[in-house]
């Protein structure tokens, strides 16, 4: 979408240090509060989880340690880059809780060449989380910081569960889409 932001926040004490993240409540106040935002989304790519293809006994199939491309993301995340999708619904694919998003090189390294849509894995041996979406690889498409171009994302929408996943800090990448007409008119002189 050519109307994408990537929100930075400037943090000013002593000295100004600049940063990649916004404060953790921003894309909700960005939708509600700001008539020129036609869309806003946070994304938190995490390093050094274990994504595990349960059993039926409480165990694991297959377990792999994920360096650095799972990304926690809301369902608007869908909005602002053009993902081609394989299977599932970019409406409707991350808007329940304790769901998932693959790419399909994932698809195919997590469950083999079995139907992945439906399919259950396991986040760090606690929270599992339904398939409901498979997209290709989109290199290009995202900004090259966030390094989620093979990612997986999930819903982080029950804030409990995600908090003892690691995900209690108080900062997170925020992207926001203009509304058509306001593009040009600078988000930061109108919000700080």
């Amino acid at each position: 979408m050519g109307r994408s932001y990537w929100v930075v926040t400037d943090i000013k004490r002593e000295n100004t240090m600049q940063t990649d993240a916004a404060p953790r409540p921003l894309a909700e106040v960005l939708r509600r509060t700001y008539p020129f935002v036609e869309s806003a989304t946070r994304l938190e790519t995490v390093f050094g989880r274990t994504i595990s293809v349960p059993d039926t006994k409480n165990g694991w199939i297959k377990k792999f340690n994920e360096a650095r491309n799972v990304c926690f993301a809301e369902p608007q995340y869908f909005n602002h880059f053009a993902v081609e999708w394989i299977s599932g619904n970019p409406q409707t694919a991350l808007k329940v809780p304790n769901t998932i998003v693959i790419s399909e090189r994932y698809a195919r390294k997590y469950f083999d060449d079995a139907q992945p849509l439906g399919r259950t894995l396991r986040l760090d041996n606690r929270v599992d989380l339904t398939v409901t979406g498979i997209i290709k690889k989109s290199a290009g498409q995202h900004p090259a910081s966030l390094r989620c171009i093979d990612f997986v994302c999930y819903n982080p929408r029950s804030g409990k569960q995600w908090q003892h996943a690691g995900l209690g800090r108080p900062s997170k990448h925020v992207l926001c889409a203009a509304a058509p007409g306001n593009q040009s008119r600078p988000a930061g002189n109108c919000i700080g």
